[in-house]
């Protein structure tokens, strides 16, 4: 009903809608039903209107990164809000970016960061971690993805970082790419890394 709500009112009484929802956005964010209003808000509303929003994640980022609807609502906040407005966010993402790489939901945060913010040095970022951790990330059934975004998104200097860090140095005995292909998430980035250099 408040999504509909939010779909035919005018945006003053939609402001006064959400302005209910103050207090209690993580609480919405957790349930199976309020976590698609809190959405909606994020979707339909101006940016500047729902920074109460994006304040309630402040010290909880990699808390609902990881919960299963919570991961849905900050890649809403990543996708319609400025950098400038959700910096505290990403900041959190950031600092615990291998923890969430590895985690069901986290990594879909991680993604998104990667493909979504505009902010100068968020996706260097993540590449950098990545590439310093390509083995352990690319044998993991989550962290796989992360993997697998960063070379669908990277640039092509960042692709090729990523493609040495696999092949491993020259002369090295074991390179990642050894054990990547025997394993059975690993072998799926070797394949991607193939289909990029047809």
């Amino acid at each position: 009903v408040v999504q509909k709500a939010l779909d035919s009112v005018p945006i003053e009484q939609q402001v006064l809608l959400i302005g209910e929802l103050k207090g209690h956005v993580l609480k919405c964010i957790e349930d199976q039903h309020g976590n698609h209003v809190i959405q909606k808000c994020i979707e339909r509303l101006p940016t500047d209107r729902i920074g109460f929003i994006v304040e309630s994640f402040v010290g909880q980022t990699s808390r609902m990164a990881k919960h299963c609807y919570g991961c849905r609502v900050i890649q809403r906040l990543i996708e319609y809000c400025s950098s400038v407005q959700i910096s505290p966010l990403l900041e959190e993402v950031l600092g615990c970016s291998m923890e969430l790489a590895v985690d069901q939901y986290g990594n879909y945060v991680v993604q998104h960061v990667m493909e979504h913010s505009s902010r100068p040095g968020d996706r260097q970022m993540i590449m950098h971690i990545v590439r310093k951790n390509i083995l352990s990330l690319s044998c993991h059934k989550y962290a796989s993805n992360v993997i697998e975004k960063a070379l669908a998104c990277g640039t092509a200097e960042e692709r090729a970082g990523l493609i040495f860090a696999i092949v491993g140095e020259p002369g090295d005995t074991h390179p990642p790419l050894l054990t990547m292909m025997r394993d059975r998430f690993g072998n799926y980035i070797v394949q991607r890394v193939i289909g990029l250099a047809q």
